[in-house]
């Protein structure tokens, strides 16, 4: 009997010790995994918590991150957002907030999307002789430049859009020879090796060592390229090799889920994308995530309008036709209560309570065991 008895309360005190690990690490999911010196908002609030579970910013200061997607998924939209938050954030004012279109492609009005605070502070990285903004060429002079960035100790946040349309000097080069064996009908020039792909495991590396130092930002766009090596089960993969992986703290994938349409004198006609992102690295958390945003292009990323769906979608506000948004005292239809929500200035209301059901979430996730390790 007497060691029935020792057993039941060992039994006990087990499970007591279980519980107090796991309401312990619950409590730790309230401040989030990490919190580095600044967090830099991604330009969507959902975006924000996949990546570091907090509201205000998805990426962290002194690092780098790879967003990668297929053709209008919303890349370049996305990089733009981050920059505008950033200028509206007060916690950024020292900072160099810098644009490299390195494919020259970006068409957007800039200044009706993204304010005049945007217009004002977002800059090139260079000017011509006539003083017009300029971009890099290669992947040498991206580096210069970023080293001149560095060396003069200041807080930046840059956009590389694209890091395909880098191209090298030995690229160029080698073009050159082409064009001059063509030209006195000569054979070609034969193949040469991979400079790119061993540029951007020097210039990366450097930076990932000097970032921290100034608590600068580097977000490097790329396109996906369909995965043509024998025998590998993804169908998708980016050029650059295997350093931007490697490097990077943080990496995205953006597809097209859907097109958004309206209907205009009897024809359907598209006014954006329902872009999914897949979350594959996350060094602020470890965790993989995905999440989905609805995007514009006469408006951008409409945040209000993704959180709205998020609450619905998780069972906070009920309701198909008509909503019910009991913490809003508000009873409509979703586009109604997407614009009252605006017009009345509750969208600081809907993010605190977005987030705080996604902590909840989070925290009903932690396993119910008994830590490994004290």
């Amino acid at each position: 009997m007497m060691a029935k008895s020792i057993k039941a309360a060992k039994a006990v005190k087990s499970a007591k010790a279980v519980k107090n690990d796991v309401a312990k690490a619950k409590l730790e999911m309230e401040d989030t995994t990490v919190q580095p010196t600044i967090l830099i908002p991604s330009g969507a609030t959902l975006l924000n918590l996949s990546l570091s579970d907090s509201p205000e910013g998805g990426y962290a200061t002194g690092t780098i991150t790879n967003i990668i997607g297929d053709s209008s998924a919303g890349k370049s939209l996305l990089a733009h957002s981050m920059l505008a938050s950033c200028a509206n954030d007060k916690r950024f004012n020292k900072h160099l907030l810098i644009y490299d279109d390195v494919e020259a492609a970006c068409q957007f009005d800039l200044s009706r999307l993204f304010g005049q605070k945007y217009t004002d502070r977002v800059c090139a990285p260079y000017t011509d002789e006539d003083g017009a903004p300029a971009s890099s060429d290669t992947i040498q002079e991206w580096l210069i430049y970023m080293k001149k960035l560095l060396d003069k100790g200041k807080p930046f946040v840059y956009i590389l859009d694209s890091f395909d349309a880098l191209t090298s000097e030995e690229t160029e080069d080698y073009i050159d020879e082409v064009e001059k064996a063509h030209d006195k009908n000569k054979d070609m020039p034969g193949q040469f090796g991979a400079e790119k792909a061993k540029w951007s495991s020097k210039i990366l590396s450097y930076l990932k060592k000097k970032l921290k130092d100034t608590d600068s930002f580097v977000l490097i766009v790329s396109q996906t390229r369909e995965n043509l090596s024998p025998g590998s089960f993804q169908k998708k993969v980016r050029s650059g090799g295997k350093a931007l992986e490697f490097y990077s703290s943080a990496i995205m994938w953006l597809a097209v889920a859907d097109r958004l349409k309206k209907t205009v004198n009897k024809k359907e006609r598209q006014i954006g994308v329902l872009t999914k992102i897949q979350i594959t690295k996350s060094r602020l958390t470890g965790k993989v995530r995905d999440v989905t945003l609805p995007i514009y292009y006469y408006y951008g990323i409409d945040d209000t309008r993704s959180l709205v769906g998020w609450l619905i979608d998780n069972g906070v506000w009920k309701g198909e036709k008509t909503i019910v948004a009991e913490e809003l005292d508000i009873v409509a239809s979703k586009e109604k209560l997407i614009q009252m929500i605006e017009e009345q200035g509750l969208e600081d209301k809907v993010i605190a309570l977005v987030s705080k059901t996604w902590r909840s979430i989070e925290r009903a996730l932690v396993p119910e065991r008994k830590k490994r390790f004290e």
